[in-house]
């Protein structure tokens, strides 16, 4: 079963989502903690009403729960040292500080940010990834939101905002196992981790210096955590060659 429909169901509704949320609230922004974030988990719902019996055959089955665990407390690690990355380069590039009124920001940037991977690597990852493979898959969805953020915020910076999306989404692509809600969870804990540090680092306004350097960190982050996973999966294909 082609899951390309469901792929252009998702797309067409968080971008027409997207432009909508712009409309009520001109303000939102797509690399902050808004309303903007919103939108990939009413795509998702949008998409699963659709065709939720076809999203139950296509969407891949669970993995065992210490698998699940393992890739959070990865997700956490990686989350951890793309922090400290930014942090060493904003020390060298001028930027805004966090915002006097952060409080409500930060409360406000957990649930967003769960909400917000509910689409892009709940249900976009794995119906893309079960045609192109993980690599592959990471790349287009970082693509596709790369240009849903462009379209959405016009604050945004060109080069920023596509290396950065691309580097998170194959960082997330490859943190992601097992079933839809499995890949949700472990993306939402990340993806919440850095919104709050970013938010505390760079303040709301990731424009300029501070683009560049959240960008530079994503993809040296997103390199590491891929060499480990192939390593990872070398040895394991080595040791069952072995028993073979």
């Amino acid at each position: 079963m082609s899951p390309w429909w469901a792929v252009a169901t998702y797309v067409v509704t968080v971008f027409t989502a997207g432009g909508l949320v712009r409309l009520l609230d001109p303000a939102a922004a797509s690399d902050a903690p808004s309303l903007l974030w919103l939108a990939p988990a009413l795509a998702a719902g949008v998409t699963w009403l659709i065709g939720r019996r076809a999203l139950a055959i296509m969407l891949p089955g669970p993995v065992s729960r210490r698998q699940l665990v393992a890739h959070t407390i990865l997700g956490v690690g990686a989350a951890i040292v793309l922090l400290v990355l930014v942090a060493i380069g904003l020390a060298f590039v001028p930027h805004r500080d966090a915002p006097s009124a952060v409080v409500p920001i930060l409360l406000a940037a957990v649930p967003l940010a769960v909400a917000f991977e509910l689409g892009w690597r709940g249900v976009l990852q794995p119906l893309v990834e079960s045609r192109i493979g993980r690599l592959w898959a990471s790349v287009g969805v970082g693509v596709v939101w790369a240009a849903w953020r462009l379209e959405v915020d016009e604050t945004s910076t060109l080069l920023g905002t596509i290396v950065t999306s691309i580097a998170l989404s194959v960082l997330l692509g490859y943190l992601g196992n097992g079933s839809w809600w499995q890949r949700w969870i472990t993306a939402g804990v990340v993806q919440a981790i850095v919104s709050v540090g970013l938010v505390l680092l760079a303040g709301v306004d990731h424009t300029g210096g501070a683009s560049l350097v959240v960008a530079g960190a994503s993809v040296v982050t997103a390199a590491i955590w891929l060499v480990m996973f192939r390593v990872a999966q070398r040895r394991r294909a080595a040791r069952a060659a072995a028993a073979a």
